[in-house]
């Protein structure tokens, strides 16, 4: 991931769009007291990169629709002495997302970036003819409209914060499949709008 307005790369594919200040999230960065949700932060990526950033000096929220591990990470957070939150999210539900970026505004005080990490790989092998429909819907539920959603929920808590920094992450495979790419698409094309600074490097 290249860094928004400055030069550097960070480890986690994904698409970047600096909103106006001058947040940077990538090697080198300095995310002391910065204010930054993470959804799907419960497991994976989105946990790493919540426990670094924690560890960096970053307020972090930890949005997951697992209590048991999203609360679970939280604890090993603050038992390091980073601060962090727990928000309950399923990130294809709209107003399960809306909820989300209200209570991370009230709880950190502001939102500077926020991680869209939330995915599921359901079926993945499972050849096309006979592929449960519903899985694949559920997977674009989650993947791609979770990611729109995400997005469109939080671009307004990081604009009223002076600008920021969004980060989409999609797997290696899902620069390849349809789902995750539609991802990548999306961001790509809505980074366009004028006023937006796309920094996108899927692959970095």
């Amino acid at each position: 991931m290249r860094r928004a307005g400055s030069e550097g790369a960070h480890a986690l594919s994904s698409d970047t769009v600096k909103y106006g200040g001058d947040i940077s999230i990538g090697e080198g960065m300095d995310l002391n007291g910065k204010r930054i949700l993470i959804t799907g932060g419960a497991t994976g990526i989105g946990r790493s990169t919540a426990t670094r950033y924690a560890a960096e000096g970053a307020r972090v929220v930890v949005a997951d629709i697992n209590p048991a591990e999203g609360e679970q990470r939280v604890e090993g957070i603050r038992s390091a002495g980073g601060e962090a939150w727990y928000v309950k999210v399923d990130v294809s539900t709209e107003s399960d997302v809306a909820a989300m970026a209200a209570d991370a505004d009230r709880l950190m005080g502001g939102i500077d970036a926020m991680v869209s990490a939330a995915g599921i790989a359901q079926d993945s092998l499972v050849p096309i003819d006979e592929l449960p429909t519903e899985n694949w819907e559920r997977t674009i539920a989650v993947n791609l409209r979770g990611s729109y959603l995400t997005a469109k929920h939080l671009v307004p808590a990081i604009r009223k914060a002076g600008g920021g920094v969004i980060v989409m992450i999609a797997s290696g495979c899902g620069c390849f499949r349809g789902i995750q790419h539609g991802g990548i698409w999306l961001f790509q094309g809505w980074c366009k709008w004028p006023g937006n600074d796309p920094r996108p490097s899927p692959g970095a």
